[in-house]
């Protein structure tokens, strides 16, 4: 029984620390390439020139399945500070990109919403900002939806905003933490891409651009993507003096985790060999209690009792050890996640990499229970059960009434 509760607690407690720790990871890495992306790249030949001009973009966009738009961010940025007044004021950096830039850098939208269409097609001046941001400059997330700032550039240059959302900042450096005056940490403000190439002086539909990314919907085939993208630009340029490629996003952030999730099963693999043990356990301790049954099985089998019913009843025992056993391995876990949830910021400081450890304490990281695991661990726990209860059952069945009570 205690095999089983020690197996039980490693597994679920191996996959509940491993899944928080994959979420972890994910959201440290928020941001980087990913896998719902993919790029095309057209070269020509022969000293012909190629390129796709910004409408063509949205067009090709179209005649893709799954697509949601081109990726697109301004060749010029604004760095200087985000400004309402003297006193609410916050260091910022604003970008003009297209609307599907918050799902290839996932950013966490807290309230409002991103950049759209409409926006674009208007040159609106709405714009997206961080919640540091937004706490600086107008006390609250929630406050700083529908207001007005002017962000003004250390070269001068002022753009007038209206924010229309607040996304989540990842400070996966630990500055934040590090800041006496939080109004000085530059986070990304975003804008429309067009509108911010009409305050740049650029001229949207004039430019043509030689590579170009597009963003997917989630779960798509990329494979099947990238090559209907490549029919549909070698159809388009049926020229041998042009060589039409396409290829997919790398996502370290999805590597990362299928590298660790390998790890968790392997650890949890090995942790259920304890499992393993337990079982063998039982069946010992199956065993010597048929052997100090005898009689009971004798008189039971003596009084009409079939082999199948004495085969039943002793299953049924082993599952039952298994399943209490089970559940105390889960409330135990349940015990070591409550305690290790207590004392996280101690955990924290056992960090040696200062941003990492800044990370974890800033951005609300936790540990819960992975139901899934608790789930196989029961299933398991009832196989076990099943499997090493078989023997001694099916001995217990198997005695002759005769010597069974004559047993001693």
């Amino acid at each position: 029984m205690i095999g089983i509760i020690v197996g039980v607690s490693s597994v679920v407690l191996i996959m509940s620390i491993g899944s928080s720790i994959t979420n972890a990871v994910k959201m440290y890495f928020a941001g980087s390439l990913g896998d719902n992306r993919f790029t095309s790249y057209v070269s020509a030949k022969n000293g012909k020139n190629f390129s796709v001009k910004y409408d063509e973009l949205y067009e090709l966009a179209g005649k893709l399945p799954n697509v949601k738009g081109p990726l697109l961010e301004s060749s010029d940025y604004i760095n200087g500070r985000a400004h309402v007044d003297g006193e609410h004021y916050s260091a910022a950096v604003l970008r003009g990109v297209s609307p599907v830039y918050s799902d290839a850098h996932q950013l966490i939208m807290l309230c409002g919403r991103f950049i759209n269409m409409s926006d674009c097609k208007g040159e609106k001046s709405a714009a997206v900002i961080s919640n540091v941001a937004a706490e600086n400059c107008f006390g609250s997330t929630e406050n700083a939806l529908g207001g007005q700032l002017s962000v003004i550039g250390d070269d001068g240059r002022i753009v007038e905003l209206t924010v229309v959302g607040v996304y989540k900042y990842i400070d996966t450096k630990g500055k934040l933490e590090k800041m006496a005056d939080k109004r000085l940490l530059a986070s990304d403000a975003y804008c429309s891409y067009e509108y911010m190439n009409l305050k740049i002086g650029v001229d949207t539909s004039a430019l043509e651009f030689e590579e170009f990314t597009y963003i997917t919907d989630p779960d798509v085939d990329m494979r099947l993507l990238v090559s209907s993208a490549q029919d549909i630009l070698s159809a388009r340029y049926d020229d041998p003096d042009y060589s039409i490629s396409c290829y997919r996003g790398f996502s370290r952030t999805k590597e990362t985790n299928s590298m660790l999730q390998i790890l968790i099963l392997v650890f949890a693999a090995a942790a259920g060999l304890s499992l393993v043990v337990g079982g063998i356990s039982l069946m010992n301790t199956m065993l010597v209690s048929v052997k100090e049954r005898t009689k009971e099985i004798g008189t039971r089998k003596a009084i009409g009792a079939s082999n199948s019913s004495i085969v039943f009843q002793f299953l049924l025992e082993s599952v039952v050890i298994c399943l209490v056993a089970c559940i105390f391995g889960i409330l135990f876990c349940f015990l070591v996640i409550a305690v290790l949830r207590q004392n996280l910021s101690v955990l924290f400081d056992l960090i040696t990499d200062d941003s990492l450890k800044s990370f974890m304490k800033t951005n609300n990281i936790s540990i819960s229970i992975n139901f899934l695991s608790v789930l196989v661990s029961v299933l398991f726990s009832v196989v076990v059960g099943v499997l090493f209860g078989v023997y001694p059952a099916v001995k217990a069945a198997k005695m002759q009434v005769t010597d069974a009570l004559r047993y001693e």
